[in-house]
């Protein structure tokens, strides 16, 4: 869930081969996208964080 296992540099690698992914990733690396086990609790994650 909190994608603290993967390799940042093996990711940004490959991701940097990708001609219209190699912008975004040389921008913000690093940058992981949030997960969730189920829409019930990114929903909630979601709207407690728009509270906060």
């Amino acid at each position: 869930m909190f994608d603290v296992d993967d390799v940042s540099k093996d990711i940004n690698r490959v991701l940097l081969s990708d001609p219209m992914m190699a912008g975004l990733v040389s921008d913000a690396p690093g940058l992981r996208l949030p997960k969730a086990f189920d829409t019930f609790e990114l929903s909630v994650r979601a709207i407690v964080g728009q509270q906060i």
